[in-house]
């Protein structure tokens, strides 16, 4: 097991959910020469004690992942079934609809960047365009945070996923606003509360770099579903009943189906492998109660119901089944 090269060990823990985030951080601060000059496990952790100790980290999770990580059938490497459903979580989920950085970068810009500039010319008054110009500049901060995790675990990575989302999210696009402040409002307060239940589960992932990125991501993430919850919130006051209205129209009818069956479906073979390997932590229906027990209070907050559960996912996974045959159409990796 000895001499140790801290890389080896850098991209992978499997440890007890809980410690996760804090064994990454305590990692990344140790010298690689501690791993190098230790003569066995115990002189380890007793070398980075201090490590864990300044971000909190426990010394027996350090050594109990330690033992897992370096003995069968794990080994010093991530075993091939992990990076396998890895590499499919990076083109099922998350921050993917990534610009190209770096000399690859030039003359490309987000497929988002008119829709965002269309956006801010609605935006009603100075405290929406402030909240909004945060929004954008954060969701560009974490398109490169994940674009340089991607590069680091393939350089060929970030153009396959690139590529990939231009040609699936064409299918979706259609489906998802009218283009309206409003239903921009609406679609952040739903989609960005979904999207912070999916970094928490990568907040303990067993993929350390994506448990990195995930704890950054993740309060920004809810933010932006407060931001929207906030524009929704102003846009009744403005409007009044007749703005409700409308507003639960578009939740009843469009939004809140599709975002119910974003979880995926109950019987996902892809769930149950990511749970396997600790890249994710709950099955689709749990996230999807969660969300909906949520989903409850804030539109309650807003004098607004939430939709029958049975009958808004069942519609949702409907249309979901429809936009997957198409979006299969153009990708392979669909």
């Amino acid at each position: 097991m000895f001499p140790v090269d801290k890389r080896s060990v850098q991209c992978l823990w499997l440890s007890a959910p809980d410690a996760i985030p804090a064994l990454c951080f305590a990692l990344d601060d140790m010298p690689a020469e501690l791993w190098r000059d230790a003569p066995d496990l115990d002189a380890l952790a007793d070398a980075v004690t201090p490590y864990l100790q300044r971000h909190g980290a426990r010394r027996w999770d350090f050594i109990w992942s330690m033992e897992r990580h370096f003995s069968e059938p794990y080994g010093p490497l991530p075993p091939a079934e992990h990076r396998e459903w890895l590499e499919k979580l990076f083109f099922a989920h998350g921050e993917c609809m990534i610009p190209y950085f770096g000399e690859e970068a030039k003359g490309i810009k987000s497929m988002y960047q008119d829709v965002d500039a269309a956006l801010m010319e609605q935006a009603p008054d100075a405290a929406s365009r402030l909240r909004f110009s945060n929004f954008t500049n954060e969701e560009y901060r974490h398109t490169f945070q994940f674009f340089s995790l991607y590069n680091a675990y393939d350089p060929a990575l970030p153009r396959k996923i690139y590529e990939h989302e231009q040609k699936v999210f064409r299918a979706y696009m259609d489906f998802k606003t009218d283009g309206t402040w409003l239903d921009y409002g609406i679609f952040n307060m739903l989609a960005d509360r979904l999207g912070t239940y999916q970094a928490f589960e990568w907040v303990q992932s067993s993929y350390a770099p994506l448990a990195r990125v995930a704890l950054k991501a993740v309060k920004d993430e809810r933010g932006h579903g407060n931001m929207g919850y906030l524009h929704v919130r102003d846009f009744i006051e403005r409007e009044g009943e007749r703005g409700r209205g409308h507003v639960q129209q578009r939740i009843d009818n469009h939004f809140y189906p599709f975002h119910l069956a974003a979880f995926g479906s109950s019987s996902s073979a892809n769930n149950r492998m990511w749970r396997k390997w600790g890249l994710k932590q709950h099955s689709n229906d749990a996230l999807r109660a969660a969300y909906h027990a949520e989903m409850s209070l804030v539109l309650d907050s807003l004098g607004l119901k939430v939709p029958v559960f049975d009958d808004a996912y069942a519609r949702g996974m409907e249309a979901a089944a429809k936009l997957r045959k198409v979006a299969r159409a153009g990708d392979a990796y669909a």
